[in-house]
């Protein structure tokens, strides 16, 4: 039977590496987390429109004249 150990290891990295391991770190999560808000809203039975979608309402909306409905709210 063959057994398998954990092995732990230490690292010590430098500014920069840190610097990188930080930036992968949160890319990764960012990733993760958009590709389950994907999965979640796939399974939603009334899906939020698309991007692209409300890029173009929004535009429409422009184009007619009535007033932005997506402002910040600072």
């Amino acid at each position: 039977m063959l057994i398998n150990y954990p092995y732990k290891f230490r690292l010590e990295p430098t500014e920069e590496q840190e610097t990188l391991l930080y930036h992968y770190g949160f890319t990764c999560r960012f990733i993760y987390n958009l590709a389950l808000d994907q999965r979640n809203l796939s399974r939603d039975p009334n899906p939020v429109p698309a991007l692209l979608e409300m890029w173009e309402k929004r535009v429409a909306d422009r184009e007619a004249g009535s007033p932005c409905t997506m402002r910040s709210p600072i």
